[in-house]
């Protein structure tokens, strides 16, 4: 079937909201709908439309009372959480990154992430077309350093040493892209992951693996500008055993949910600031800067500032 929806103004998308039982000034919608797109805000009053057939689906009218400033609140949170939460990723891929560029070289030699394989071995043999192996990574990279050419160390490499083909592990990292670094560790030996996981996150090499995993799918919601605050996540994290880390059940949580990763990045922050984070307590006034926010969508539980996690966040 072809599309024949014409193009609307926006002043009747204002109107088609209002016959639809959102309640708001008309010329506050229309202003609004001026410079966020109807199918952006669309994602954010989902959840105040009336409950359809299947608990997938949603009637076009709007449930009782929906208001459009709480639509809008919705909006301007998502906005400076995803701000938040790109802080937190980027200070944590950063201290990847050291600790992965560190440990592999001392391992290997400062040019074996690109010139002998076994030094990556969970990356397997084939074309670049394959996501999985050597070549894509070393070809993902070989597209970063094309970007970065111009940056003054990599200038500087290429001029002074005229018969080295790749840059140093500890150059490299700075061009990498966080799905680059990901690869990257989940391609390097145990002995290597150990060293990483353990420095940055105090877990073992496969949990630390599933959190860069977890954070690599939230940073590309955070860069694309997309809905990120009741997401479920692509990636769901693991989580250490009641055992061995009871904090990390008290209270229980769903990991599906954003709160996990949250959760998460608190936790990493604590570890690479030596405890000097002020991150949690920024989340928790955000939070509390956006009452109309249902924190349990995001899979906040009860009495979560109780947990151990967020200690720092009272």
């Amino acid at each position: 079937m072809r599309y024949a929806k014409p193009a609307t103004t926006f002043e009747e998308q204002a109107d088609l909201l209002l016959k639809r039982g959102m309640i708001g000034d008309r010329a506050t919608l229309i202003a609004r709908l001026s410079f966020v797109n109807y199918y952006r805000l669309s994602a954010y009053w989902w959840p105040f439309r009336k409950p359809g057939p299947t608990a997938l689906e949603r009637l076009d009218e709007f449930i009782e009372g929906t208001d459009f400033t709480t639509v809008w609140d919705h909006y301007a949170f998502d906005q400076r959480l995803r701000v938040l939460v790109m802080e937190a990723i980027e200070r944590i891929e950063v201290a990847t990154r050291t600790q992965l560029a560190y440990h592999h070289a001392h391992a290997w030699t400062p040019d074996s992430y690109a010139t002998n394989p076994a030094s990556l071995p969970r990356l397997v043999s084939g074309p670049a077309t394959d996501p999985r192996t050597h070549a894509a990574f070393l070809e993902k990279l070989r597209v970063n350093l094309q970007q970065n050419g111009d940056k003054p160390f990599v200038r500087h490499f290429r001029t002074k040493y005229t018969a080295s083909a790749h840059l140093p592990i500890w150059m490299a990292v700075e061009l990498m892209s966080l799905g680059n670094v990901t690869s990257m560790y989940q391609g390097c030996t145990d002995g290597v992951r150990d060293l990483v996981a353990t420095n940055v996150g105090s877990v073992s090499n496969a949990i630390f693996g599933s959190w860069l995993l977890t954070l690599l799918n939230v940073r590309n919601i955070c860069a694309h500008h997309d809905r990120l605050w009741n997401r479920k996540l692509a990636k769901i994290p693991a989580i250490p055993a009641y055992k061995t880390r009871p904090e990390w059940h008290q209270p229980h949580f769903d990991s599906t949910k954003l709160y996990a990763a949250l959760t998460i990045c608190n936790y990493l922050l604590t570890i690479v600031t030596a405890g000097s984070s002020t991150w949690g307590k920024r989340l928790a006034t955000l939070l509390g800067e956006h009452p109309r926010v249902q924190i349990a969508d995001m899979g906040f539980p009860m009495k979560w500032l109780e947990s151990p996690l967020w200690a720092n966040a009272k």
